[in-house]
């Protein structure tokens, strides 16, 4: 795991008594935050029972999260806890929120991941509550890993099944409002939600995962517990998608392209490979792009497990796309892995599997720059392993190779295949019976036409039939 050491801003919003006054504020700020970003973090911030409750007994989510962009640019990160008794007298839970502030070049560092940020601030004690905490705080570093998933998901194909998740993740990539009412697990399900989105649109979402809802934090996503179940009923006349598992019958599969990709990682929980796939998405995609991408990201998945005539005809089609942009990228992949599968492969099959793909992969040669050099190696391959065991189909196979030579070929190392693959036709013809045979009569004839003043070719047999 590689670590980056960020420096952050922070603030910390609470209620203690100080000789300013008492009430939920901001009561210790860096000097690096101005005033329209703590004016921002006040009206983000939970105050007096806005944490979620847990409704298994046995769960330790006491806390909340949340994420939003402030009006200069940059990001907060903010974890809500509790923090003893309410001193105002007035019962319950004193909240207590710790925000750190970055810049959005430094949330790239973090993997544009904001539970990355929480699991450091944990680490670095900063979600422990300090009650009497001085006005002016330091700005403060914390060593921060990119790629540290952790372990997510163990739990959401109980809280969160399939049809629900797609049909949340296909909302926010409409940038449509969110609010998704479970009994537990809201970060969980959150972090597992944000690995779906491609990292430029993560720094234009804003979500909250374990707060009550309060209208006056204008949260794009927000996953809760509705104790009461009465909040979808106060907001049945807004635009949004209000999802409860619990009650709601299961929405239609989704068509998009991209959420079928993303689906397929959750349900392997394969939530490494899906972060590597949509946090290097940095630049704006458009809903084609990105569905292409969906497409592009299922194939190249798919990839092991199909047999080596599809992985020729995938890497086919992947040559002749000539994509561009970032899709020119991962059709590139495609491409690059596919030939390294042929390559292992091509050493594995049967002298009538290789005959059968020799067509394939020659048209593939012919047909672009790009597939002649991609085809070069598993020719070379190909006929090595074939004149390994079955010189005479070689030596027919090499027939095909001096028609209609790309442009692109490297001719001299072309040459040296065809010498190789003569030689050892030549030794298996010396002395063995199937030489007098019509058919290698008349290869023996074919390869005197086809290289005349040929040394290894003068040294082979007199075709007789060929002549007559």
């Amino acid at each position: 795991m590689s670590f980056e050491i960020i420096t952050f801003d922070q603030a910390v919003f609470t209620s203690i008594r100080t000789p300013m006054g008492e009430g939920y504020r901001i009561v210790s700020a860096s000097r690096g935050l101005i005033l329209a970003e703590k004016q921002a973090i006040t009206r983000h911030s939970p105050s007096h029972e806005s944490l979620c409750t847990a409704e298994c007994e046995a769960s330790d989510e006491t806390s909340a999260v949340s994420f939003y962009a402030l009006p200069t640019g940059r990001l907060c990160v903010a974890h809500s806890n509790t923090a003893g008794a309410e001193h105002t007298g007035r019962g319950g839970d004193r909240v207590y929120t710790c925000c750190v502030v970055l810049t959005p070049e430094d949330f790239g560092r973090t993997g544009y991941n904001p539970f990355n940020v929480i699991r450091a601030m944990k680490h670095a004690g900063l979600t422990v509550p300090q009650l009497k905490p001085a006005q002016v705080i330091p700005q403060v570093e914390l060593s921060v890993c990119a790629d540290a998933v952790a372990r997510i998901g163990s739990k959401l194909a109980h809280v969160l099944a399939t049809s629900y998740r797609c049909a949340v993740l296909e909302a926010l990539l409409a940038d449509s409002k969110v609010i998704v009412d479970l009994p537990v697990n809201w970060s969980e399900c959150v972090e597992t939600l944000w690995l779906g989105l491609p990292a430029e649109l993560r720094t234009r979402i804003a979500f909250s995962a374990g707060l009550k809802y309060s209208s006056a934090r204008p949260y794009q996503l927000q996953v809760l517990s509705d104790e009461k179940k009465q909040l979808r009923g106060r907001l049945s006349g807004e635009p949004r998608l209000f999802v409860d598992p619990e009650k709601d019958p299961p929405p239609p599969p989704s068509e998009s392209a991209w959420v079928r990709f993303v689906e397929r990682k959750w349900s392997r929980k394969d939530f490494r490979g899906l972060a590597d796939r949509t946090s290097c998405l940095t630049i704006e995609l458009s809903m084609e792009t990105r569905e292409r991408l969906g497409v592009l990201f299922c194939t190249i998945d798919d990839l092991p497990q199909k047999p080596p005539s599809e992985l020729l005809s995938v890497a086919g089609d992947a040559l002749d796309a000539c994509p561009q942009g970032i899709e020119a990228r991962f059709s590139g992949e495609i491409v690059e892995h596919a030939g390294a599968l042929l390559g292992q492969r091509v050493g594995a099959m049967k002298a009538a599997e290789l005959a059968t793909f020799w067509r394939p992969l020659l048209a593939v040669w012919r047909r672009t720059a790009a597939g002649t050099r991609f085809a070069a190696p598993l020719i070379d391959r190909v006929l090595r392993t074939t004149v390994g065991t079955q010189p005479e189909t070689a030596a027919e196979m090499a027939t095909h190779l001096m028609k209609d030579v790309p442009s692109e070929a490297d001719r001299d190392a072309l040459a040296t295949l065809v010498d190789h693959v003569l030689n050892r036709f030549g030794a298996w013809l010396q002395g063995n019976e199937k030489a007098d045979d019509p058919k290698i009569e008349a290869l023996i004839g074919q390869w005197q036409r086809l290289r005349p003043n040929c040394p290894i070719v003068a040294d082979f047999p007199q075709a007789t039939s060929a002549t007559k």
